[in-house]
């Protein structure tokens, strides 16, 4: 009978220990967004190797990555806030979109990110950025997230 009783109590030790690391692991995600898209030049080429770099204003945290083949950039498990993107990539000026909103839970796609020799935006990416201004909530698709 002692041995039951020992493995009762172990049993339910470690199920105590499990419960409190799942729930650890789930509280720390909670606050968590993520943002993506396509960086492209005006003729909507992609641009490959172009550093993507968000920085958070009011905390200082930074996170940076870089494109892929496709000009493709993801950044995940980013805290939520208000955030600013840089872009720069050889032989393209610095492009920086400041005030970007991340919610709790959201994915973010910031596409048409177009940069140019000259390090100019153009009316696609303006236009896009004065929409996602409007409608913090939403994708650069347009749709919520």
């Amino acid at each position: 009978m002692p041995q039951q009783f020992v493995r009762i109590i172990w049993v339910v030790l470690l199920a105590l220990l499990g419960a409190t690391l799942f729930v650890g692991v789930a509280f720390s995600q909670i606050d968590r967004a993520n943002l993506n898209g396509t960086v492209t030049d005006p003729s909507g080429a992609s641009i490959p190797n172009a550093k993507v770099e968000v920085v958070a204003p009011d905390t200082g945290f930074k996170r940076q990555t870089t494109t892929g083949n496709s000009g493709v950039y993801s950044l995940s498990s980013l805290p939520t806030g208000t955030y600013d993107l840089t872009v720069s990539g050889e032989g393209f000026k610095t492009f920086v979109m400041e005030g970007i909103q991340l919610s709790v839970g959201q994915t973010r796609t910031v596409n048409e990110l177009h940069v140019d020799g000259a390090g100019h935006t153009t009316g696609a990416l303006v236009a896009l950025h004065r929409a996602l201004d409007r409608h913090p909530n939403r994708t650069s698709e347009g749709h919520p997230p």
